[in-house]
């Protein structure tokens, strides 16, 4: 536990008159300095739980929150918020923070704005060196980046249990005080270190850095990001419980069905008992295999929970039992097996039910869903979203409710999606622009006489992966799981998904992985040579 003593620190800032003269101070070091310094930003907030899986709009508070010129920084009592919103909202100003667009959503629910310039430590360690660490937050990056180790928020009352801001606020002021100050020294220390470095970086072959980048590119596309996350969605909630209706008549009939193939009660989320009913009961050819850890005495299954060791006997014996991820029950699927069908439906409206639907509900008080856009959240630097993730939701064709194959059926979960009052959406696609560049690039024959005769390029890739014996059609119709994953390889190759990244995400073997990567080079070998000369 951090041990503080009251009378050597100052503690949290309530007092006007200190706090007008840390603004006039800040103010002139942040405008007036002949070169002007990054003001180090952070808040420290009350009200909102990220386990929930909301963003921070509408529920986050202010506590407290600090500020530093980079050698001094201050803890101050957020009823001061309003003093300081001109220097906040100042468009001379530039801030140093980590994770900036938290900290603007919860100024934004107190009415304030943060203008300025905007530095990011997060998204500068990602510009300088995205792989030298595995998560960029302030704590990782102080040590790594500055060799500063940081008490984590957790640690500060010396208990493994969550401590929240309130926690540490009744337990010791003073305590929560210090721990806000170090976040903004840190982050302005952070900030000027990792621009200095990105300056060093070269971009446009030498004639500009990747500062530049990012003060042209990076840095005006957080506030874009910040306008879309504070609009909002707007959202038919009520229509989620028509889905609800519709999505449990499915599963009490899709239920009813398996019971009466496994001859009794059977857990569908269970891998041990699908697999007795597929492999046991219905004495289907098993197409993939998984290894698997089981006590040589007991016969239980290792798990994580128990570090894959039986705690009992400790004997643990390595086996290969027949798979039932979903890439094994597509291929069951595939081959007509009315079961398998059955049971890749039921997963799917299982997501949707547990998934979905729960994280549609969570609207803000103003009728919205406010998702948060992750900026270099993916090692491509596409846009991701959480809390909640609305970039999963079922494609339009995969979503037609009147559908008229009961296991395509959707439900109509982008209808639920309304635009604002007098507004309409626009839809609007790439039409796969990165691989367009690549067949370019890689002057693949295959490529691009897919693209000059419009044929579908993931279907062609299904072909290659999968050694389909159908046209490009009818992959479309026949095979549309197999084109989803031809989609996700087609981009990822260009990016240099190798077999484990391919492994991960088809879920299967390291081998079968290789086997995927081997057959696609085979189709298109201008782009096996173009990967081979970058």
């Amino acid at each position: 536990m951090l041990k503080l003593s009251k009378k050597k620190l100052e503690g949290i800032v309530c007092s006007e008159d200190r706090a007008r003269k840390i603004l006039n101070h800040l103010w002139s070091v942040g405008t007036h300095a002949s070169e002007p310094k990054l003001i180090g930003f952070d808040t420290e907030t009350t009200g909102w739980d990220p386990r929930e899986k909301v963003t921070p709009y509408f529920t986050a508070k202010c506590c407290v929150f600090s500020l530093s010129d980079g050698k001094d920084s201050w803890c101050i009592d957020s009823k001061l918020l309003k003093l300081f919103k001109p220097l906040f909202e100042d468009p001379a100003i530039r801030w140093a923070g980590v994770n900036l667009k938290f900290d603007v959503a919860v100024l934004h629910n107190h009415g304030v704005d943060l203008g300025g310039k905007w530095y990011d430590g997060r998204i500068l360690s990602l510009l300088h060196d995205e792989s030298a660490l595995n998560r960029h937050g302030l704590k990782q990056m102080s040590d790594h980046h500055l060799g500063i180790r940081m008490t984590e928020f957790k640690d500060l009352l010396g208990t493994k249990k969550r401590v929240s801001t309130e926690d540490v606020l009744a337990a010791d002021p003073w305590l929560l005080a210090e721990y806000a100050r170090k976040d903004a020294v840190i982050s302005a220390k952070l900030c000027t270190h990792l621009m200095g470095k990105l300056k060093r970086l070269s971009w446009k072959k030498g004639n500009h850095s990747m500062l530049e980048f990012y003060e042209q590119f990076e840095e005006p596309f957080t506030h874009v990001l910040v306008g879309m996350e504070k609009r909002g969605i707007r959202l038919n909630v009520d229509a989620i419980g028509d889905i609800e209706k519709k999505i449990e008549e499915e599963d009490y009939h899709l239920r009813n069905y398996l019971e009466r193939k496994a001859q009794g009660p059977i857990d569908l989320a269970s891998p041990d008992q699908v697999g007795h009913l597929l492999f046991t009961k219905l004495k289907m050819q098993p197409t993939a295999y998984t290894e698997t850890k089981r006590c040589t005495i007991c016969e239980k299954k290792a798990t994580k929970r128990t570090n894959y060791v039986c705690k009992e006997h400790g004997e643990m014996s390595l086996e290969l039992v027949p798979s039932t991820k979903g890439s094994a029950l597509q291929q069951l699927a595939d081959r007509g097996h009315e079961v398998a069908i059955k049971l890749m439906r039921w997963r799917k409206i299982n997501q949707i039910y547990k998934t979905f639907l729960p994280n549609l509900r969570k609207v803000s008080p103003d009728g919205k869903l406010h998702t948060t856009w992750n900026q270099g959240g993916a090692e491509t630097w596409r846009l991701s979203s959480s809390a909640p993730n609305l970039m999963n939701i079922p494609r339009a064709d995969n979503d037609d409710p009147d559908h008229p194959d009961p296991n395509s059926r959707g439900f109509g979960l982008r209808n639920l999606f309304l635009p604002d009052e007098g507004k309409v959406f626009v839809v609007a696609d790439f039409g796969q622009v990165e691989m367009r560049i690549g067949a370019h690039l890689a002057n693949d024959p295959i490529l691009i006489d897919a693209y000059q005769n419009g044929r579908d390029i993931h279907s062609e890739a299904a072909i290659a992966l999968f050694n389909l014996d159908c046209s490009s059609d009818d992959v479309k119709k026949h095979h549309p799981e197999k084109r989803n994953l031809a989609k996700i390889f087609n981009f990822g190759v260009f990016y240099g998904a190798g077999a484990t990244r391919v492994s991960n995400t088809f879920k299967c073997s390291k081998q079968e992985a290789q086997d995927y990567i081997d057959n696609y080079f085979e189709t298109f070998r201008g782009i096996r040579a173009y990967k081979e000369v970058v």
